[in-house]
């Protein structure tokens, strides 16, 4: 009996460790994602702000 009932505790824990596991997964899939969207904005932004700054230098130098 003591055998049946431990085999029934390790499924319960085995099946939380799955689930756990799984949460996991997703979330790590979800972070990644975020982080990709940042980079990605953070390039955009970086590029965006280069290309600002060739237009005031050239509108500068055309006054002079």
């Amino acid at each position: 009996a003591r055998a049946g009932e431990a085999g029934r505790g390790f499924a319960v824990v085995a099946s939380e460790v799955k689930s756990l596991s799984d949460r996991t997964a997703l979330a790590t899939t979800e972070i990644s994602n975020i982080v990709y969207q940042l980079a990605t904005g953070l390039a955009n932004m970086i590029q965006a702000m280069r290309e600002s700054g060739r237009v005031a230098l050239a509108k500068a130098h055309a006054r002079v």
